[in-house]
């Protein structure tokens, strides 16, 4: 499955956006509260849509609430388009939308038989074959914990790997597993790529005076080499370039 394009309105901090996506890596960049988190979270609400019902066909998946309205807005909606190289019919793809208004207790799903069908075609390709492909979707949120969309099986059936696997990578995997991960890219970084890592840091935050961001880089750094990276000077109280000790002899 892959994701091609993507249409926020009123969703949380998001206005009005539309992204339409590579087809095999996106990188998403911005200050703290411009939206990423928000923009991940309302295309995991979607995906959850097509996703859940594959293990369990009489759930639906995440619905928006009130509060996912942004402020000033009478209704907010959202439209995903996907597509499927390897589902029965060549190159598919679907698109819907969900949305919530203030003004009524339901919840729109525009196409709603459209994605039951095609999560009903992937359910009986995973009954008829358990090596069969199913889409996965994570979303790991910044503490490193998972936002999950709870999943269930049809009582009195056999549970397939790819349905455990789908329920595990949403439920299960913590900060331990990711540490791992980092710790075995870290293996392909030199120590000259780790020094230039360094001196970038250290030079953005003289430049900006941002502290926090500082100290976030470093403890990436410090968690991807397995070793303690020698902490870059702390820009000035004022921001002008001075070390910490200069400026804050007390602290």
């Amino acid at each position: 499955m892959k994701v091609t394009s993507l249409e926020i309105s009123n969703f949380r901090g998001i206005r009005q956006a539309r992204f339409a996506f590579h087809k095999r890596l996106n990188v998403f960049a911005g200050a703290n509260g411009s939206g990423k988190t928000s923009l991940l979270t309302c295309l995991a609400m979607l995906l959850s849509r097509l996703t859940v019902p594959i293990a369990a066909p009489t759930r639906f998946g995440r619905r928006f609430a009130r509060e996912d309205i942004a402020h000033g807005a009478d209704a907010a909606w959202a439209t995903v388009c996907v597509e499927f190289p390897d589902c029965s019919r060549t190159d598919r793809s679907c698109t819907w939308t969900a949305g919530r208004s203030l003004h009524s207790e339901k919840h729109s799903l525009s196409r709603l038989e459209e994605v039951r069908r095609l999560s009903a075609e992937i359910s009986r390709r995973l009954d008829a074959d358990q090596g069969a492909s199913v889409p996965l979707v994570c979303l790991y949120a910044q503490s490193r914990d998972v936002e999950s969309v709870p999943l269930g099986i049809r009582r009195g059936q056999p549970r397939p790997d790819q349905v455990e696997a789908l329920e595990k990578s949403l439920s299960e995997r913590r900060a331990g597993e990711v540490e791992k991960e980092l710790a075995r890219m870290a293996a392909l970084i030199t120590d000259e790529d780790f020094d230039e890592m360094r001196r970038s840091a250290q030079a953005l935050a003289h430049k900006t005076g941002n502290i926090p961001a500082l100290l976030k880089v470093n403890a990436v750094l410090t968690m991807l080499g397995e070793k303690q990276a020698d902490l870059v000077s702390i820009p000035a109280c004022n921001g002008q370039g001075r070390s910490r000790q200069e400026e804050c002899p007390d602290a």
